[in-house]
């Protein structure tokens, strides 16, 4: 089995994101590793709202910053000991090109979506479930099993 040393963790703001920071955590915890959280924000033509905008360097700048602040906050929030976390802006595949150029991690944690858009690379890829509550997952299976124990518990006065 292979021994990771440097773990890339890539993260959306979002529900996924939290999942993704916990098992990136744990295994990070669990074998000694580094652990970098990395958001891309990729760019949206369709964000500029009709007004002038500063240059293209200011742009990047000022939402590297603010991923950044939501980075570093749901890393905090989900209680993860990391060794850097990282806000890009660009495309998935040139930041990513670019940031594990430099950096090159032994494993790449990321949700279904991301994985399957990164293409090769010298690591390995770590696919992490993010159903949401409801959709299937453990959260899904046990939403389920309480929908059938609570008339059985009144029914049979069954203490949970």
């Amino acid at each position: 089995m292979r021994e990771y040393r440097r773990l890339l963790a890539l993260v959306g703001l979002d529900r996924s994101g939290e999942a993704i920071v916990r098992r990136a955590d744990t295994l990070a915890r669990l074998s000694g590793a580094e652990l970098i959280l990395l958001h891309i924000i990729e760019p949206d033509s369709s964000s500029d709202g009709g007004y002038p905008s500063p240059s293209p360097g200011q742009v990047a700048a000022s939402y590297e910053s603010a991923g950044l602040r939501r980075l570093r906050y749901l890393a905090a929030t989900q209680g993860a000991n990391v060794d850097a976390c990282r806000a890009v802006y660009g495309s998935l595949s040139n930041s990513m090109q670019r940031f594990t150029a430099d950096w090159q991690p032994d494993l790449l944690i990321a949700d279904a979506a991301n994985a399957a858009r990164l293409g090769c690379g010298t690591w390995d890829v770590l696919v992490v479930q993010t159903a949401q509550r409801g959709q299937g997952g453990r959260r899904g299976v046990l939403d389920r099993l309480l929908g059938w124990v609570a008339p059985l518990q009144n029914s049979l006065r069954i203490r949970l």
